[in-house]
Order: structure tokens, then sequence, then C-alpha cells
């Protein structure tokens, strides 16, 4: 949700070290756009921003108020620079997305939400997409799957929901106690001889599958053999308990990500149809 990602990404204040004129222009600013004051709160964002020109939070709110005025050139050109400023931060990204989006740029509306998603894949992200996406009447399938238990994480010895012994999910949460000496309270694997996995989601997502019948998880399959089994457990699947392990693998793989969402965009595609046959189930496999 917001409230979580503000809470796990939007922790760190790069505009604490702005002077206190900076800061109450700003708030100012924000007092006159409150009131519904576009006009005042422009010379008040832009004073700010003079004095103090990274200012994260006055770029977006004064690119909010230039596109309140129907100055979308103005606005478009502070959230390309506040993302490019911190693009770790999805706020740009999202109104940057939505902003182009209203001009018919689809494509580069689609990318910069996907920069907003590798940032932290919020659920309302996902919704832009499959917006975006479908104007160029293609459809999006997130490809998400309830879990049956929670991530596996040394936050507490005991499981709140204990996987039933005929469900798959067994074998994810069986690895926990498979690898328990191995991995750290990040869910970082350290070195072992058990398994080069750095992330304890893969390697539980890799016994499961290992393990269980092919009836079940085909997309999971598929994105293991294509080499995006990990994109899809981080973003598809994404829980805030895997955060961590997100964020480490979020900044290391930007670009497989992206690849990863061209895959799931196009996954319809007859280019993906031979690998959606491998992992058929058996009965369906010998129909097709």
């Amino acid at each position: 949700s917001a409230y979580l990602r503000q809470y796990m990404v939007d922790k760190s204040d790069q505009d604490y070290p702005a002077s206190d004129e900076v800061k109450n222009f700003y708030e100012q600013g924000l007092e006159e756009l409150a009131g519904a004051n576009p006009a005042l709160a422009v010379p008040l964002f832009e004073k700010a921003l003079a004095i103090y020109p990274t200012h994260y939070m006055g770029m977006l709110k004064l690119g909010d108020t230039y596109y309140i005025m129907n100055r979308d050139t103005a606005a478009i050109r502070l959230y390309k620079k506040a993302s490019e400023l911190n693009p770790i931060r999805p706020e740009a990204w999202e109104k940057l997305s939505m902003s182009l989006y209203q001009r018919g740029m689809y494509e580069e509306a689609a990318a910069s939400i996907i920069e907003a998603i590798i940032a932290y894949p919020q659920q309302h992200y996902f919704t832009i997409l499959k917006r975006i996406v479908q104007k160029t009447a293609a459809d999006f399938n997130l490809q998400w799957i309830p879990r049956e238990v929670y991530p596996l994480t040394t936050a507490h010895a005991w499981e709140e929901i204990i996987a039933d012994d005929k469900s798959p999910w067994w074998y994810y949460q069986a690895a926990k106690q498979d690898a328990y000496s191995y991995f750290d309270s990040l869910g970082m694997l350290k070195p072992n001889d058990k398994t080069k996995e750095k992330y304890l989601e893969m390697y539980a997502w890799k016994k499961m599958l290992e393990n269980s019948s092919r009836k079940h998880f085909q997309f999971a399959r598929a994105m293991d053999k294509l080499g995006y089994l990990d994109c899809y457990a981080f973003i598809s699947l994404f829980h805030q308990d895997l955060y961590d392990q997100f964020a480490d693998f979020s900044v290391n793989n930007m670009a497989r990500i992206k690849e990863y969402f061209f895959i799931l965009i196009n996954w319809e595609d007859k280019r993906f149809d031979k690998v959606r046959k491998a992992v058929a189930p058996p009965a369906e496999s010998k129909t097709k």
C-alpha cells in the first residue's frame, strides 16, 4: 500500500538539509495550492527552488501547480528532472507517467510507471500500467496468485499459517528449515554448500517448483525456463515482508526487470507459444 511504501521507501528525506527560508517558501506554496490559488503558489515554489534547486518535493508540487494551470509541458519538465534527481523514489515517475498518458504518449508513460514499480511495486502502479497497456489494444495480466503462507522470515520462530501437507506451498515453507542456518534477517543466503541462490525467497520457490506437480505454477515454471523467476517472485508476487530482498534485487537487476515487463505485457504473443506449451500440464500439452 501507499502507507507501507512511505514507511519503506520514503523514510529518507533528501529535502531535510534545505534552509528554513526554503521550507517557509515551500510551506506557503502548499497553503496557497490547498486554497485553490495556484497562481499565488507558483512564485513561492519557484523561490524555494531558486535557493535550493534540488528540493524534490518542491519540484513535484511546482509541477502539480503548473499542471493545474494547463502548463503541462513545464510540469513534465519538472517531473523528469525530479525523477532523474532521485530515481529510487516513485512519486515523480508516477506523475510523469500520468502526464505522458494524458498526452497519448503511451509507450513513454508505460516506461515511466515501470520505473515507479522498480522503486516499489505498489498495486496502484500496476493498475496504471494496465490502463496504459490497454490503450495499445493489448491486455495486461500481472500473473498474480494468492499465497497460502506468509513469506519466509526470521522475524519469528513460528508460522502464522501452516501449509497443508497436500499443498505445493508445503515445499515452500519447508525450505525455511532446510536453509535455516544459512540466511540472515534480511532473507539473504550466506555462502554455503547447499545452494548458490542469493535470496531465501528464490531458494524456496525453486524447491517448490522442483517438488510440486506441473499442474501448479505454470507461469512461474515458464519464467524459470526463461531465467526470470526472480522477477516474477519479487515483482508480480511482491509482499512487504520481502522488501529487503526486493530492494537489493531491484537495484542490481533494473535491466532484467524491464525485460520481464516486456515478456509480461506480450505473454499471449505467439513468440511465447513454445515455452507456454513446455510448461503446460501433461494432459493439456498432449491436446495441443
